[in-house]
């Protein structure tokens, strides 16, 4: 799979890494949402990023949103597309594919950012 244009695809319960011409499984909804701590995702903003124009937080800060709404079609760039493909579909010590709990890691770390891409890889 060539990892500079991978985006995410959810196919039922079904979720897999594509790209033009391949698909690699990464694991079940609910497998990532159990990586995840749940159905919904949240984001808690500064006051200051809250209070701009362009923000959906609520008046304190949290912006919560449905996972499975949200990561279908989602793109992944190379040096976060690499690590999920590299991993195993073997059960981590709470029986999540080491992929899903990969894909769980780097979604967290793009969310947790807030597009600040100072901290991202």
């Amino acid at each position: 799979m060539a990892t500079e244009s991978v985006r995410i695809a959810v196919d039922g319960e079904t979720v897999s890494l594509v790209d033009d011409g391949s698909r690699i499984d990464v694991g079940t909804l609910t497998d990532l949402h159990r990586a995840l701590g749940g159905e919904t995702y949240t984001i808690t903003y500064t006051d200051e990023a809250a209070a701009t124009a362009w923000s959906q937080a609520d008046s304190g800060g949290k912006y919560q949103f449905e996972v499975a709404d949200v990561i279908d079609g989602f793109p992944l760039t190379e040096p976060f597309a690499e690590p999920v493909v590299d991993a195993s579909m073997e059960g981590d010590n709470e029986d999540v594919p080491e992929r899903t709990a990969a894909l769980a890691r780097v979604l967290r770390e793009i969310w947790d950012a807030k597009g600040n891409a100072k901290e991202l890889r």
